[in-house]
């Protein structure tokens, strides 16, 4: 089995109404979790750029304040097999803003919630790509909100069953991969990494 998901944590489910949205504890791990998420997407990128050439854009918004991810553009295997990861992302994301809006929801809650889940489907796919590759994720999904798709937050990834990064090297490492894709597309818009780029390589090291 490649994947290992533990539910969310049933406490927190059971008292989310009551907690307070402004509290500084809750927006201290509102904001680790999406740190942890950037940081997850980096080494997921890494990862699978030892099997594929991956092209990345800079994200049309930039926050001062919230580390984000650079947009997986496009991932190429070989000169035949070429995954348009936006317009995939694109046109999954944009069918079921069309049925929710469909279906009674508010335009503006469906535009929010189409945005984040762009973020999760791109980063299921990595994951689905890299099981093909012999690795392995130990995940705990986030809090369900709404219909929107639930973050699987990693604890541990495995190669070939070999503990390869816990979820400490995760957010260390993530960030100063993050932090190199950024040098990258900061100025130029997007950046195609080659297959097997070495500093891509070494940052997992």
């Amino acid at each position: 089995m490649s994947r290992i998901i533990q539910a969310s944590d049933s406490s927190s489910e059971k008292s989310k109404f009551e907690r307070p949205w402004n509290a500084p504890k809750y927006l201290k791990q509102k904001k680790e979790n999406k740190d942890l998420e950037v940081c997850q997407q980096a080494i997921l990128i890494g990862l699978l750029n030892q099997y594929s050439e991956i092209t990345l854009e800079r994200p049309a918004k930039l926050s001062k304040v919230t580390v984000i991810s650079p947009k997986v553009s496009e991932i190429k295997f070989c000169k035949e097999d070429i995954l348009d990861v936006s317009s995939l992302v694109e046109r999954q994301c944009k069918a079921k803003l069309s049925d929710e809006i469909n279906n009674g929801l508010n335009e503006a809650t469906a535009l929010r919630r189409m945005e984040k889940n762009k973020k999760v489907f791109v980063q299921n796919l990595l994951i689905d790509l890299l099981d093909e590759f012999g690795f392995q994720f130990h995940t705990t999904l986030s809090r369900r909100s709404g219909k929107a798709m639930q973050v699987e937050r990693i604890q541990k990834i495995f190669s070939q069953h070999s503990l390869l990064l816990t979820k400490k090297e995760i957010i260390q490492k993530g960030q100063e991969l993050n932090t190199y894709l950024f040098q990258f597309i900061e100025h130029n818009g997007s950046y195609s990494f080659k297959k097997g780029q070495i500093q891509l390589v070494n940052a997992l090291v």
